[in-house]
């Protein structure tokens, strides 16, 4: 069974595919969260969307609290898990 990263400082210190290698420019121009990223803001929201509070799907998605659009980073410190309907409805908004 697959070890779940337990906390960010598990993605940070993890030598395959984690955040540590890229330098800052690299992670402020990143887009998508990688999976052990997923992982962390999973874990962190408690299989709930952080939005309806309901229990996320396999087609849950991970979302910039600040957007990326408007110069957040793709961090999980700017991140939250959403249910698709959640992070569909905040994009329209």
């Amino acid at each position: 069974m697959k070890k779940l990263a337990s906390s960010f400082e598990d993605i940070n210190s993890n030598s395959n595919g984690d955040v540590k290698r890229l330098s800052r420019t690299e992670l402020h121009r990143r887009r998508h969260f990688n999976t052990k990223e997923r992982e962390v803001l999973f874990i962190f929201a408690g299989g709930q969307c952080q939005i309806c509070k309901n229990v996320l799907t396999n087609d849950w998605q991970p979302d910039h609290i600040i957007p990326h659009s408007k110069g957040g980073e793709t961090d999980v410190s700017n991140g939250q898990a959403l249910c698709k309907s959640c992070n569909l409805k905040k994009g329209s908004s």
